[in-house]
C-alpha cells in the first residue's frame, strides 16, 4: 500500500467514525480541540493527523484504532486505554531522546508496544 492509500484509508475511516458518532466536521473539530479545516484536510487524505490530534479525536469518541489500522476496537476500553498509552509513551521516548518520527513510524511502533502488552496480559491471565 502506497503512502497516498494510507492517507486515503485513514481518511475514509475517520468520515465513517465522525459520521457513526452523528458530528458535523465542526462539531467534531470543536470537541476535539481542533479547526474544522483541520477535520476537513484529514477526511479529504490531504494530510494525516498528528499523533497529538489522534490523541484528542480518541477522547472525543473517534476509535482511532479502527481510523488507524480498520480493526474495530470492540468496546473495551482497556483495549482502547492500552492502545492510546502506547502511542503517547512513543511521543514521550521520541522527545526524551531528541528524536524527530515520522507519524507513520509512531504508529508502527506504538502498535508493537500495544501488541506487546496485550501478549502480556493474555500470558498473565493463563
Amino acid at each position: 500500500m502506497t503512502t497516498d492509500e494510507a492517507n486515503v484509508s485513514v481518511a475514509q475511516r475517520l468520515l465513517e467514525e465522525r459520521t457513526r458518532l452523528e458530528l458535523t466536521q465542526g462539531a467534531l473539530a470543536e470537541l476535539a480541540g481542533l479547526s474544522r479545516v483541520s477535520i476537513a484536510k484529514y477526511e479529504s487524505g490531504g494530510t494525516l493527523p498528528s499523533a497529538e490530534a489522534l490523541i484528542a479525536l480518541d477522547r472525543s469518541g473517534v476509535d482511532i484504532r479502527y481510523v488507524l489500522v480498520g480493526v474495530y476496537c470492540t468496546g473495551n476500553r482497556a483495549m482502547r486505554d492500552r492502545f492510546r498509552m502506547a502511542f503517547e509513551e512513543v511521543g514521550r521516548q521520541a522527545q526524551a531522546n531528541k528524536e524527530v518520527l515520522t507519524d507513520e513510524t509512531r504508529l508502527e511502533l506504538a502498535w508493537r508496544i500495544y501488541e506487546a502488552l496485550e501478549t502480556f496480559e493474555k500470558y498473565k491471565l493463563d
